[in-house]
Order: C-alpha cells, then sequence, then structure tokens
C-alpha cells in the first residue's frame, strides 16, 4: 500500500489468492482495536476484486473491472498462482495503445440512416 496499490493480495502456502486487503480494512480493524502485529492476514482479506488470468486479453480484463467496479485486479497463471496486479489505469494505457497501433482505418465508424426530410 506505501506504493500506492489500491489492494494487498493475500495468497494460501500454495500461492492461490485468497482476497485482498485495503486500506479501509486497515483503517477498520485500527478504529476496532485490532492487535495488526499479531493478526493473520487471512482475517483482513475479503474477495470483492476480479481474478483474471495472465494469458487474458485487456479488453477481459477491463469489463471484469467494470463488473466488480474495482480500479485492479489480481492476475494469477494458468495454475491459479498469483503472479500480480494490474491496475486500470495500465488497463486503459494498452488498450489507448492498442486502439492508436490500430490505426483509424480499422475503427468502423457507425452511421445512423438518413432521416426523411420533409
Amino acid at each position: 500500500m506505501e506504493r500506492g496499490l489500491p489492494i494487498v493480495p493475500v495468497v494460501d502456502s500454495d500461492g492461490r489468492p485468497v482476497g485482498v486487503i485495503t486500506p479501509e480494512a486497515v483503517e477498520e480493524a485500527i478504529e476496532e482495536g485490532v492487535d495488526l502485529s499479531t493478526t493473520p492476514a487471512s482475517m483482513l482479506a475479503y474477495m470483492e476484486v476480479p481474478i483474471v488470468r495472465e494469458d487474458e486479453g485487456v479488453d477481459v480484463i477491463l469489463e471484469r473491472m467494470l463488473t466488480y467496479e474495482s480500479e485492479a485486479a489480481i492476475v494469477v497463471g494458468k495454475d491459479g498462482r498469483y503472479r500480480g496486479v494490474v491496475l486500470a489505469e495500465e488497463v486503459i494505457a494498452a488498450l489507448a495503445y492498442i486502439i492508436q497501433e490500430a490505426g483509424p482505418a480499422s475503427t468502423p465508424i457507425r452511421r445512423r440512416p438518413a432521416q426523411a426530410v420533409g
């Protein structure tokens, strides 16, 4: 969280995601008097963040982020083990790059049918 990530992933002993900790969860725990030095991370974690595979396209990742209303997603490998976190701003930047590289010729323009005047 000190590096600016909106979530901190929590994984099990096999490296599979079991949840995330948010700054809000930490603040709430502190307000409730929870001793963070002795409380397992899994006690603060919840799973309300999308999980995406590292081989999925940016369109799928963005769609899942929008569905969860999340600014981040956990990335897992084909084995289901944690690989990293991707932020919405990174996904949007990747989409912008793809659109820019595709150029205007590949972007279809949808026009409405002409309306009769008279």
